[in-house]
């Protein structure tokens, strides 16, 4: 049951920008779950958004990756570049950023960045779009320094990464879009660096691993086309509105 409700929240959580990993910090402290196990735990669902992913933007990626000069797609700059910053960024405050991943209150705070970021984005976006095609590299070092952000829990890293998105001039579909794409190195460099966790983790349970990463796939799905079509006609309030309550509840978790 624990692996099936972990599941369904990353899956939800993962392309809306409310913070997947917040949410799974805030269920893990709720259920109890050792810490030990829960890097093991996160990195498996993450897996199956991954998956999810690749199935929805399959196209996308075999499009950009067989075309006839990959390396001079701009698409594929733009993911490495924003990528690379990302990691740089990350390394230059790695233990800022490690020290928060285990405490509620940073998630708390993290959620209440974000409601900002959303708004913040819908009052200063263009009225004049661009694609992704005509953004530059100082724009895509911007939006590594907000995913790098977003490693916080709390911190939703789609949610910055759209918010960059409209600040640098896209509107919200190419945003959104683009902030599926990112996800797909993170995952996998996080998935390497914790490879023998996981397969040990598995090996252990492989009943509720298999159950959380087949939820989180499947809820990851429907979570993607939802923004999708969601952000085409509506804004992003919402979802700063609900990552503010949130935030307000966090805290109350805390002082308890």
């Amino acid at each position: 049951m624990e692996h099936l409700i972990l599941g369904l929240i990353q899956g939800i959580t993962e392309f809306l920008p409310i913070s997947s990993t917040g949410h799974l910090v805030l269920i893990r402290n709720f259920f109890g779950i050792n810490p030990e196990s829960n890097s093991a735990i996160l990195t498996i669902l993450h897996l199956g958004t991954l998956s999810s992913l690749l199935v929805v933007e399959g196209k996308n990626l075999t499009k950009m990756i067989l075309s006839k000069h990959p390396f001079r797609n701009i698409e594929f700059h733009a993911i490495f570049i924003t990528t690379l910053a990302t990691l740089i960024f990350y390394l230059s405050f790695q233990n800022l950023f490690e020290s928060s991943f285990q405490d509620a209150g940073s998630v708390a705070i993290g959620l209440v960045f974000t409601a900002f970021i959303l708004v913040y984005a819908e009052l200063r976006k263009s009225t004049s779009f661009k694609n992704l095609r005509h953004t530059t590299f100082l724009d895509w070092i911007a939006i590594g320094f907000l995913q790098a952000i977003a490693i916080i829990p709390g911190v939703s890293r789609s949610g910055a990464t759209i918010a960059g998105g409209l600040l640098i001039g896209m509107n919200r579909y190419e945003s959104v879009k683009f902030s599926f794409m990112l996800s797909i190195p993170v995952i996998i460099g996080a998935t390497l660096i914790k490879l023998e966790n996981i397969q040990s983790y598995i090996s252990a349970n492989p009943g509720p691993a298999i159950l959380g990463f087949l939820t989180a796939f499947s809820f990851g799905i429907w979570a993607m086309k939802f923004m999708l079509n969601y952000v085409k006609k509506n804004k992003l309030e919402p979802f700063a509105i609900y990552c503010l309550i949130l935030g307000f509840l966090s805290v109350l978790v805390v002082n308890q």
